[in-house]
């Protein structure tokens, strides 16, 4: 199962969308999240969960406090770009990339179990009102396993993308069927198909 096993996320999306408080990608409220929006400032970054942490990364933080956004991790300039995010077990690590820029890895020990049901396009749950705006997303994929480095530039640089341990995969292409071919069909809600 993936809340225990160690796994990637990737999206390809674009954004104008420079709000405050919106930018919610993808997720859940309380296992993982991609977002585009820092709330402080347009800087993408992820977050895992378990019962007893949550483990950011990518996230630069208040500017009052000294933070500064990392313009490699900027991704609301209306172009498309990819966020994936990469958890490893094996070294009990969290990355982030933007496109195939490494932002940051952070350590998350003996993360336990990742909360990984009811996840959500453009949200991180039913009518969440820190969602996307003004963003289209082109496609999503979920793997059963940590991308490396050099299979992140792989998917990033690639038409075809990666198969090995692709455990979801949604073109978008008019609906939000798994092209995968593993059956795990998403509902669309509240969204313009294009």
């Amino acid at each position: 199962a993936l809340s225990t096993s160690s796994f990637t996320v990737a999206t390809l999306y674009k954004s104008t969308d420079t709000g405050r408080w919106n930018g919610r990608l993808f997720g859940n409220y309380f296992g993982v999240t991609l977002d585009y929006n820092s709330g402080w400032g347009p800087q993408a970054y992820g977050v895992v969960y378990d019962s007893a942490n949550a483990y950011f990364v990518g996230f630069p933080g208040p500017p009052d406090q000294g933070a500064v956004a990392d313009p490699r991790g900027i991704t609301t300039d209306g172009q498309w770009h990819w966020q994936i995010l990469v958890l490893d077990r094996a070294t009990g690590t969290l990355a982030q990339y933007v496109d195939s820029n490494l932002i940051e890895t952070v350590e998350v020990g003996s993360l336990g179990s990742v909360y990984l049901s009811g996840l959500v396009l453009g949200a991180s749950r039913e009518g969440d009102q820190y969602g996307a705006r003004q963003t289209a997303v082109d496609e999503l994929r979920i793997y059963n396993r940590s991308l490396s480095a050099t299979e992140v530039t792989q998917l990033v640089e690639s038409v075809q993308g990666i198969n090995d341990g692709l455990v979801a995969y949604y073109p978008l292409n008019g609906n939000a069927n798994d092209a995968s071919g593993n059956g795990k069909n998403g509902n669309p809600y509240g969204v313009s198909p294009t």
